[in-house]
């Protein structure tokens, strides 16, 4: 999976080619950051969460080891405001741009996929010169997180049989590819 900060930067990628607007789309919660003259939107993640179990492919082996790679499923929720000049039109801009193939072929190279969009919610805000029009959207994305993991390989095993009180030694050696 992408990291959180690949993400944001992907959606606030495709935000900016979907409205045509160079930059409108900045990170959230930035400390320090300038609130910009124009209309602008803000991009953050707001939830991972794992929606499925562990899968294990083995990824090869040698002759002590075999690796494995772990790959769990996850649902990664991104908030997006939409801020002044036109933040509903963009706002559904974007909902609707989600499911453009070029969208899709960004999110896959980012090795995430489209779930789908909650509806645009017009949410005014206040400022201390009136009211800031703005406009929330969630978006849904699939994530599969990768690791791998290194398990070492019984080399020999002595197994020990009792059979009509007689014992016998086989011992058995390791398949290797």
């Amino acid at each position: 999976m992408s990291t959180e900060l690949e993400i944001n930067q992907t959606i606030r990628n495709i935000i900016n080619t979907v409205t045509g607007i160079d930059g409108y789309a900045i990170k959230a919660r930035q400390t320090g950051a300038v609130k910009p003259a124009g209309g602008f939107a803000t991009v953050d993640v707001i939830s991972i969460t794992q929606t499925g179990t562990v899968d294990r492919i083995s990824a090869g082996c040698t002759s002590t080891d075999m690796q494995i790679d772990n790959i769990i499923r996850q649902e990664v929720t991104v908030s997006c405001r939409f801020f002044r000049d036109n933040a509903l039109d963009n706002a559904v801009k974007v909902k609707a741009g989600m499911s453009n193939i070029g969208t899709l072929s960004t999110l896959r190279q980012a090795n995430l996929g489209y779930i789908d969009c909650s509806p645009a919610r017009h949410i005014p805000n206040t400022t201390d010169t009136g009211w800031e029009d703005s406009v929330s959207l969630d978006i849904r994305l699939n994530a599969d997180t990768t690791t791998t993991e290194s398990v070492a390989l019984i080399n020999s095993l002595d197994v020990n049989m009792d059979n009509s009180k007689t014992i016998s030694t086989v011992q058995v050696q390791s398949i290797t590819q």
